[in-house]
């Protein structure tokens, strides 16, 4: 029986959407002990042995800043005060939503309207898989974890060619344009890094889930 390779890949492709998910809710106990013992980026490790232009310094400058920490509460602190500046109020503005209404091609300032037209292309993507929302979920069907977890419910069938198809598609042409642009807004914001090495690892995952890497 001659393996198929595309299975393992997919498995890695799989625990890496989860580290990036977990991440864009938010930190908690769990997530920052992950950073802190090594264990969140091993799935990312092994990406970099898959043989392609892996980012790898970009890994390497995260893990700096995590080691800046001696335990997870003081790293928990530090996410939090960083997430609340980057994707809710700075004191000003929101320099990044994490929501995909909000970077709409012909709006160059990345501030549209929440519950756009993505938001209604994933509540109907939601339905039409039969998936429904956690009620605990107070968050539009366009938000950053929402479509890593359609991600995520895509590549789970991804040993059919369809379905693998489809979460290319999904990740090139519906979540890389707007991530794109999310990273460009987190790049001009110099308080934390953090959260924009995140964003480039990211995009090199979806690009890797895209079929634009190739190993």
């Amino acid at each position: 029986m001659v393996l198929n390779r595309k299975e393992p890949l997919i498995h890695l492709h799989k625990e890496c959407v989860q580290l990036f998910c977990m991440i864009f809710w938010g930190p908690n106990e769990e997530t920052c002990q992950g950073l802190l013992d090594g264990s969140w980026f091993r799935p990312l490790e092994k990406l970099n042995q898959t043989g392609d232009d892996f980012p790898a310094a970009t890994l390497q400058k995260l893990k700096q800043i995590v080691n800046r920490f001696s335990d997870s509460e003081n790293l928990f602190e530090n996410l939090e005060a960083a997430y609340v500046r980057s994707f809710v109020n700075n004191g000003k503005w929101v320099i990044a939503p994490l929501y995909h209404s909000c970077y709409s091609e012909d709006d160059e300032n990345g501030s549209g309207l929440l519950m756009g037209e993505p938001a209604m292309e994933m509540q109907k993507r939601f339905e039409t898989a039969g998936l429904e929302l956690n009620s605990e979920i107070n968050e539009p069907p366009d938000h950053l974890s929402l479509e890593l977890e359609y991600l995520f419910y895509l590549l789970n069938d991804a040993e059919k060619e369809e379905a693998l198809e489809e979460a290319r598609s999904f990740a090139s042409n519906f979540m890389l344009p707007w991530i794109r642009r999310f990273g460009d807004r987190l790049n001009e914001e110099h308080y934390d890094r953090f959260y924009s090495l995140v964003t480039l690892l990211l995009i090199h995952l979806l690009e890797h889930i895209a079929g634009e890497k190739t190993d």
